[in-house]
């Protein structure tokens, strides 16, 4: 049994959903047989879609990911691969402050899933990006725009959140599921 608040999304369409099934059901004593064919047809057309709205929110509030993060660590290996050789990667001294810094934050996290690592892109405009598996990168654009440790540790926090709550793979698997829905 779930207890809701009858505001929630999913409980409003639990009750659009199952709103006629009373009206239904009275009229099921006097019916023939053809009758409760389309009857039960009904309501399993009804059960059908109260079954996808109970998906689409088990996918949202991520249900479905899976525990295992090997499928993070390949997707962010390879997306690693893609970004060195589109835009490629900037090597600097500061790289070692960076990956001290990043280390630092990324050590007050107590389940970490992944290994971070922290690098520069070789790119002018200011970025920052988070890819899958503890991939961490900063543009030269950003870094040259960042007054002080602590914004750049602020830019940094929020990137390693995206890793460690694993967003991209939510994103995904959203995804996954509304392409399915469109078939």
């Amino acid at each position: 049994i779930l207890f809701v608040k009858p505001n929630q999304y999913w409980y409003r369409c639990f009750r659009f959903l199952t709103s006629s099934l009373p009206i239904k059901i009275s009229k099921f004593a006097g019916m023939k047989f053809h009758r409760c064919k389309i009857f039960f047809q009904a309501c399993l057309s009804e059960l059908v879609q109260f079954g996808l709205v109970l998906i689409a929110f088990m996918v949202n509030y991520g249900v479905f990911i899976a525990q295992d993060t090997q499928r993070d660590k390949l997707l962010g290996e390879e997306a690693n691969e893609q970004l060195g050789a589109s835009i490629g990667f900037y090597e600097h001294e500061s790289s070692k402050y960076l990956d001290d810094l990043g280390q630092r934050l990324v050590s007050s996290i107590d389940d970490q899933l992944f290994t971070y690592q922290f690098g520069i892109l070789d790119m002018e405009e200011p970025n920052a990006l988070a890819l899958p598996g503890g991939y961490i990168y900063f543009s030269r654009g950003l870094l040259a725009l960042v007054n002080s440790e602590d914004q750049l540790a602020g830019v940094m926090g929020h990137e390693i959140m995206h890793v460690h709550r694993r967003h991209s793979i939510k994103a995904q698997n959203k995804s996954i599921f509304t392409g399915i829905l469109q078939i």
